[in-house]
């Protein structure tokens, strides 16, 4: 079992994990204070919490991960740009309080679970490329975000972040039950390749 394996190693600054290692456990890195980055380029699952309050990790190249469990970053307060394009699932509580975090970019997401970004204050960007709409669980997942449109329960920022999505799919969205209240927040990713690339 791979849990909590790192847990508390408040010197470690830099991990890099060999080839062959394909998963980490939970809470394996939780609380490592000086952790600044993360290389982790054969990982495809981390456990819950896995990343929990690593305050100034700043840096992480995951590019193949597809499941995290809930809380994996949360507290990454240091984080402000995140591409995970095999991410299956942003689950419960998953960026939390990643207070810095301005950009996030999936690919794969089809589902988008409570909590998931709220209180990441200056996120403003959120890119979600599945040609299909993804699942957004509640309504609070954007809770207290730059991309919380004025006036809603999610409110903080009065509207300034948005999210990029395809244009096949960008009138679901918009009629959907959770993602209605984010309406006035969408664009399409194909006008805007200066920001989706």
């Amino acid at each position: 079992n791979s849990s909590y394996v790192f847990n508390q190693c408040n010197k470690l600054t830099t991990i890099s994990l060999p080839k062959l290692t394909k998963i980490i456990g939970s809470y394996c890195f939780m609380s490592d204070d000086l952790l600044e980055t993360a290389e982790l380029p054969s990982l495809t699952e981390v456990g819950a919490s896995c990343f929990n309050k690593c305050v100034n990790l700043a840096n992480i190249n995951i590019p193949l991960l597809t499941t995290a469990g809930g809380s994996a970053f949360y507290q990454c307060s240091s984080l402000t740009n995140v591409v995970l394009p095999n991410l299956l699932a942003i689950s419960e509580s998953m960026f939390f309080e990643c207070t810095s975090l301005e950009k996030a970019d999936f690919t794969m997401v089809t589902s988008i679970d409570d909590l998931a970004f709220c209180d990441c204050h200056n996120l403003k960007t959120l890119i979600l490329r599945n040609p299909n709409m993804v699942t957004l669980n509640n309504t609070d997942a954007l809770m207290d975000t730059k991309i919380a449109p004025s006036g809603s329960n999610a409110d903080i920022a009065y509207g300034t972040g948005y999210i990029y999505v395809p244009q096949v799919v960008i009138n679901t969205y918009k009629a959907d039950t959770n993602w209605g209240v984010y309406a006035s927040r969408f664009r399409a990713i194909e006008l805007y390749p200066n920001i989706c690339g």
